[in-house]
């Protein structure tokens, strides 16, 4: 507690009320607020997305299966291959749809952690583990010079 608090000796500290009137509070408040919505609404799309896509493999499974015991021939099989068509288009839509909630994730957490630093509150930062780092940040250049990995 103490180092926290000469630590903060001669900086100025934000509060943590709503109304405060620090512009850069404002905006890192108004910004999270703004990626919590977009997340939730982008969680709701992918779950669409999601349903939809399994719809799809269903149907075109029971069209093959359909085809397979009405022994047709390699032209009905075909035609049950046009169904394939939006299944890889909703399964495109679903991973760019992950990326986006992933990239607004860790964006949200990095203004997180700014609104913190500003008003702090540093134990609520969450600190990484060694794992948890990028293989790049990790394994340093010139550790592999030195062997230390």
């Amino acid at each position: 507690m103490y180092s926290t608090q000469r630590f903060l000796a001669g900086k100025k500290k934000i509060t943590n009320d709503p109304f405060s009137t620090n512009p850069t509070y404002v905006f890192l408040n108004f910004r999270n607020k703004r990626y919590k919505d977009k997340i939730q609404s982008l969680s709701q799309k992918l779950r669409k997305v999601s349903i939809f896509r399994f719809v799809t493999f269903g149907i075109f499974t029971t069209a093959l299966f359909f085809c397979y015991l009405n022994q047709r021939s390699w032209k009905e099989y075909l035609y049950s291959l046009i169904i394939l068509i939006p299944f890889v288009y909703l399964v495109q839509l679903y991973s760019k749809r992950k990326t986006q909630i992933q990239f607004a994730k860790k964006t949200q957490s990095f203004i997180q952690e700014e609104i913190y630093r500003l008003s702090g509150e540093f134990k609520k930062i969450k600190t990484r583990e060694l794992w948890e780092y990028p293989e790049i940040v990790r394994i340093h250049p010139i550790s592999i010079y030195f062997d230390l990995c």
